[in-house]
């Protein structure tokens, strides 16, 4: 089931991703929450690979995308897996192959190939996986067919599982709709049990605004052959269309008793700045703050970063959890994530994870990352000198190395021209900049790798 999930929502994704992002500003598109420095005291930690958010580029469909995890014995990144994404000429997706990272190489793992009806809709989604250097359909994997009804609605997404002779029903999602709207109605999912479907749950969704925004729904769970109510969902929103509050219900004693809620906020240009959780007090008669997001924006509205935080009852206070920094490139196309957890002990953040995004045509084409991870730099952050530490197994390089120094807004301020690419450890002196975040550029030949780094004094 987890695939599967993770399928579809890799394929709604990128469905309606094509138009997404705006052509932006040719300028660097890098941002950190420096006016939050007294609540986050954010070591600045990020990648150290070949990601083009230099090179303005007109290519809007997602190709690639790589994920890392943090070793914290050896203080270092290690890769994990990639995603590669490729697209027909109407730009629909129409195969997803994964890599897993093993013994310094990247071997194909499993992929999904996806096709279309003639008005463009989701029709067959298979999924493959290798073996003996081969695609080759093994036991769980999985299919998705989509079944639309005569309006051209989605009726039906069933699950199917291959049990090494023929694929056998799984789960599958019924969609009904209102006749005057066409707003869903309800939304079932049943599984494939003894031979037949067996209802699991279903969502009635009772009403919508005149905006087409759903205000209200009932989830209930099929037991002892009946329906039973379990959740009751209301929703508010402000003029513009936007989330203002979430709250839910439960059925307990042939009674609906409030359970918690989530109220939304949003800057005057409508971008979202985050959410707060709270549950219900019975006894107290009063809400309870349970959890929040917060969210930095930039002018275009882009997120910048994440924060979570947990509330802690005995101290009345806010707990950091995790934080996420977003960069972006040329073009305003989500480019680094970069994910840090909080150490309640040292209080100090640690990384956690990180994950690349790669734009192209996407058309006919095998996108996989060229992955470079020949340099450390340190110290991050530096008073004024920084090292490189050649990592890598080219140690006998005698390509000319070249160092770009760039401010968070893209501006050039300095070059540096290294001609003996062979060296194991080279440093450069930064003592005439002033104390900030910059991004740094290592080109190397033909490749290059970018990082932050932090100049403090």
């Amino acid at each position: 089931m987890r695939k599967y999930i993770y399928l579809i929502g890799l394929f709604s994704t990128l469905v309606v991703s094509n138009g997404l992002y705006a052509q932006g500003k040719q300028e660097l598109k890098w941002f950190h929450w420096a006016q939050m420095e007294n609540v986050l005291p954010h070591s600045t930690l990020l990648p150290k690979e070949e990601i083009p958010l230099l090179t303005p580029t007109n290519d809007h469909l997602l190709v690639a995308e790589r994920y890392d995890g943090w070793n914290s014995f050896e203080m270092d990144w290690i890769f994990k897996d990639s995603i590669e994404y490729s697209y027909d000429e109407n730009e629909q997706l129409t195969v997803t192959n994964f890599r897993d990272y093993t013994s310094n190489t990247w071997p194909y793992t499993r992929r999904i190939e996806n096709s279309y009806t003639n008005l463009g809709q989701p029709d067959t989604s298979l999924e493959f996986s290798r073996i003996n250097n081969s695609w080759q359909i093994d036991t769980l994997d999985q299919r998705v067919l989509w079944k639309y009804d005569s309006e051209n609605r989605l009726a039906v997404e069933e699950i199917q599982a291959w049990n090494g002779t023929e694929w056998k029903g799984n789960t599958q999602y019924l969609s009904t709709y209102e006749n005057i709207n066409n707003h869903v109605s309800s939304y079932t999912t049943q599984n494939w049990m003894d031979e037949t479907w067996v209802n699991i749950n279903r969502r009635l969704y009772e009403s919508y605004d005149v905006s087409g925004n759903l205000l209200s729904e009932i989830q209930e769970w099929w037991e002892s052959e009946s329906w039973q109510s379990q959740f009751r969902i209301t929703r508010t929103y402000n003029n513009d269309d936007n989330l203002l509050t979430y709250g839910v219900e439960t059925y307990i004693d042939e009674s609906w008793q409030t359970a918690y809620r989530r109220t939304f906020s949003y800057d005057n240009n409508g971008h979202q700045t985050g959410w707060l959780q709270e549950s219900w007090s019975e006894e107290n008669q009063s809400w309870s703050p349970f959890y929040q997001e917060q969210y930095m924006v930039n002018a275009d509205g882009l997120r910048t970063q994440l924060l979570s935080q947990s509330w802690a009852p005995q101290s009345e206070s806010w707990r950091n959890l995790i934080t996420v920094d977003y960069a972006y490139n040329n073009n305003d196309q989500l480019a680094i994530e970069h994910a840090q957890r909080w150490n309640s002990s040292q209080e100090v953040w640690e990384n956690l994870d990180r994950r690349f995004y790669h734009y192209g045509n996407g058309i006919n084409a095998n996108h996989h990352i060229q992955y470079f991870k020949g340099w450390q730099i340190f110290p991050v952050p530096t008073s004024g000198q920084i090292f490189l530490k050649r990592t890598s197994s080219q140690k006998g390089s005698i390509n000319p190395i070249e160092v770009r120094i760039f401010s968070l807004q893209g501006q050039l301020l300095k070059v540096f021209s290294l001609q003996k690419g062979g060296n194991s450890q080279i440093s450069l002196d930064l003592s005439n900049f002033p104390p900030a975040h910059y991004v740094f550029q290592l080109i190397e030949g033909s490749r290059s790798s970018i990082q932050v780094i932090v100049i403090a004094r």
